[in-house]
């Protein structure tokens, strides 16, 4: 795939901006290729040139949110990932994608969201895994943070100072707890 074409931008923004809108209309798995590229604008041709299924069309948007997250708010430290400025930063660059990602969780599709949080993370973090223990909390930490998303977010049922406090205790406090 092609990343750095104005071409393959406006492809790839027409195909994940027709996916979102008939996955509001139907189940994720009634949306055909035929349908989802008519809706799009684009030949079938384009989307098998670009695209293995309609998930990658998913896994591609959600990655580059999370990378360009990243890029705005980098990072220096798994610790600095854990404070509690740091995800209530997250929780609110989350709210204007409430609408997508309630899409995805009715569609069965969260898994994509918790699978490229978990890949990007390790990516981001590599150079500060000191051991089997730092991969495993942060991938406890991607895990918690889709959680929350997905739950409690979702639904508003939560104040996400409240959050970010509570998790951020957990986290720092394992940290902090001889995890290598």
């Amino acid at each position: 795939m092609n990343y750095h074409t104005k071409d393959h931008e406006v492809v790839e923004n027409s195909l994940t901006q027709a996916l979102f809108e008939l996955m509001n209309r139907k189940p994720f798995s009634e949306i055909t290729v035929t349908e989802l590229v008519n809706h799009a604008g684009v030949g079938r041709a384009t989307y098998y040139r670009n695209y293995t299924c309609k998930e990658e069309i998913i896994e591609n948007y959600i990655y580059r949110l999370m990378m360009d997250f990243h890029s705005q708010h980098p990072v220096a430290s798994m610790s600095e990932r854990f404070t509690e400025e740091r995800l209530v930063m997250v929780f609110r660059h989350i709210q204007p994608y409430i609408p997508l990602l309630t899409v995805l969780n009715r569609s069965g599709l969260g898994f994509l969201f918790l699978d490229l949080l978990n890949r990007s993370l390790l990516q981001i973090h590599q150079n500060d895994i000191r051991g089997e223990k730092d991969r495993i909390l942060l991938l406890a930490f991607a895990g918690a943070e889709f959680n929350i998303i997905f739950t409690d977010l979702l639904n508003n049922h939560a104040d996400q100072e409240e959050l970010a406090e509570q998790i951020s205790g957990l986290f720092l406090g394992q940290q902090n707890t001889g995890m290598e």
